[in-house]
């Protein structure tokens, strides 16, 4: 079966029994191997966009968090009022802080797996690469301790223990005065 000969309705049915049941089953047939490669890729485009987008939510929510933090802060310091008064909104904060970043680190966390998942399910078709180009640019490997070092799951990790320090400094800075 060519690219062509598949409608869009069918080709959504396709891809939703691949999610729910992690194969097509009884209608494989009815996708050619480069097919199969091809939905399999634009499933992995989808959570790579997915990442990126959280990745930007991220980084602005923190950007707005630590702002607001440095702000109340600063202001605090320049009028003499050493933090005091202020104390609940930087907690606040350090939390909306802290359970943004942890709601975005599983939602990372979810990507990577569906990532993994999709891979398991090439991998499973066993098609020869000199037939049709595996659906990674790079081979398959185990990263086992080096996934901790990608961006998607550093990122969260740092400005979680940021916020936790920060949460802390607040909480230890208005039982010192």
């Amino acid at each position: 079966m060519s690219d062509g000969n598949l409608t869009p309705s069918e080709y959504a049915k396709i891809l939703r029994e691949m999610i729910h049941y992690g194969h097509v089953d009884e209608r494989n047939h009815l996708i050619t191997p480069s097919e199969y490669a091809k939905i399999l890729r634009e499933m992995i485009r989808n959570e790579n966009d997915l990442t990126s987008h959280r990745l930007g939510w991220m980084s602005t929510f923190n950007a707005f968090l630590f702002g607001i933090v440095t702000f109340v802060w600063t202001q605090n310091n320049r009028t003499g009022i050493i933090f005091d008064n202020h104390t609940g909104i930087i907690v606040g904060t350090c939390i909306a802080g802290f359970l943004i970043d942890f709601s975005i680190l599983l939602s990372l966390f979810a990507s990577e797996q569906a990532r993994r998942h999709l891979d398991k399910l090439w991998r499973k078709k066993k098609i020869p690469e000199d037939e049709i180009p595996p659906i990674w640019g790079a081979k398959a490997t185990k990263w086992g301790k080096y996934c901790l070092l990608m961006p998607w799951v550093i990122m969260p990790v740092v400005f979680i223990f940021c916020w936790v320090i920060l949460f802390f400094l607040a909480l230890l800075n208005k039982g010192m005065n």
